[in-house]
Formats: structure tokens, C-alpha cells, sequence
């Protein structure tokens, strides 16, 4: 009884918000166009959500954001994807051991940035400069974008 109580114990403090080796996790990839024109980028652009919006004006000064793509990926501990997110640019998440998350942005086919951080407070940003005063941006998630034309 004794251990039955211990194992319920552990399993309430440290379980609950673990998951099995094997439970695959989704993430988002966004490409996000930054700029200071009222009008979209391309006509398929929509707004970004308002908690995505947030964090790049705090960062960055546009006046506006747009999403240009989004993909979701499934994946489980030890597997790698990659996705195109542009003509140029592709994304390379990896899930690791000790649920941490590898990132990888490959520019023409070669490495330009990587950054591995803890998965469950993944939100990964990666941008450019895309001249005419627009910047162009990566981003990795856990959390569902909001498409605010659905609220």
C-alpha cells in the first residue's frame, strides 16, 4: 500500500506533465513577413495572431506582421525534420533527449543558425532582412497559431 501511495504520489508531482518516450509532439513553423506598408506582402498573407504580434513588437519595429506559410510537424524523441520555408531558407527541428529541441536554419543550403532549448517552452525566432523594409522571419512553436480572422 505504502509503495502504491509513494508511485501515485510521483506519478501527481513529476507525471502529469511528462510524456511517454514515444508520444509524438507537435510544433509549428510559421514564415512571417515584417513590415511598414498597411497592405500584405502577397495576397495570400493573412495578420498573425495577436500573441505572436506581441512578441515581435517587442523585439522588432515594424508595423505590421504577416503570415506568409504555416506547417505543422509531428515528431518524437530522436527524429529529425526538415521543412522549405522559402525559395532559400529551410528549417531543421530535432527532438532530443531530456525534452530539449534542436533547431537548425540552413540559408542556400548551408547552416546559418542553430539554437537548442528546453521543448516545452519552445518559441524559436530567426529573421532576416529582406530589403524594402521588410524582414522576413522563422518561427518554431508548441502552441497553435491563432488565425485572428477566425475569432
Amino acid at each position: 500500500m505504502k509503495r502504491l501511495m509513494v508511485s501515485l504520489l510521483a506519478f501527481l508531482l513529476f507525471g502529469a506533465g511528462c510524456r511517454p518516450v514515444g508520444h509524438d509532439v507537435g510544433l509549428y513553423v510559421q514564415l512571417v513577413c515584417g513590415s511598414d506598408r498597411d497592405g500584405p506582402p502577397l495576397p495570400s498573407a493573412r495578420p498573425t495572431g495577436a500573441e505572436l504580434n506581441s512578441r515581435l513588437h517587442q523585439v522588432f519595429n515594424h508595423k505590421h506582421y504577416w503570415e506568409l506559410k504555416r506547417d505543422g510537424i509531428e515528431l518524437r524523441e530522436g527524429q529529425t525534420a526538415r521543412r522549405r520555408v522559402c525559395a532559400d531558407r529551410d528549417v531543421e527541428i530535432e527532438l532530443l533527449k531530456a525534452r530539449q529541441m534542436a533547431v537548425r536554419i540552413y540559408d542556400h543550403g548551408k547552416l546559418a543558425r542553430s539554437r537548442t532549448q528546453p521543448l516545452e517552452s519552445a518559441f524559436f525566432v530567426s529573421g532576416w532582412d529582406q530589403g524594402g523594409g521588410e524582414s522576413w522571419f522563422i518561427v518554431v512553436r508548441r502552441d497553435r497559431p491563432v488565425d485572428p480572422s477566425l475569432r
